[in-house]
Parts: structure tokens; sequence; C-alpha cells
């Protein structure tokens, strides 16, 4: 989902970027909260193998 403002500064026919991570919420009383998926977490429940790339892409406005 991309909230887009009421008066955007996109203009059309612009490309734009984009890039979604997956993250899970912990609720570990040291170090709770929102943390990404894989790589060095936190929270060794967190740690993913293999480690997930974020995804990248563009798009025309």
């Amino acid at each position: 989902m991309i909230a887009i403002p009421a008066t955007p500064s996109y203009k059309p026919g612009q490309v734009l970027n984009y890039q979604c991570a997956l993250s899970a919420l912990s609720s570990d009383p040291q170090d709770g909260g929102w943390q990404p998926l894989g790589g060095k977490p936190k929270t060794a429940s967190l740690q993913v193998s293999p480690t997930l790339s974020p995804i990248t892409g563009t798009f025309t406005w």
C-alpha cells in the first residue's frame, strides 16, 4: 500500500522507485518492536535463512 498525498509532487509520466522489506513485531521486553527479518536481527527468533533481500522496482506515475 502506498499513501498518496492529496496534492502529490509527482508529475504524470515520472518514474518512481519503491522498496519493500519484510519485518516482524517482537514482544521481547528488552528489544521489542518492529525488526527486519533476516540479516542480523536483535532477536534470534527473527533470524531467517537465506537472508531476505528487499523487493525493489519502479513504476510510472
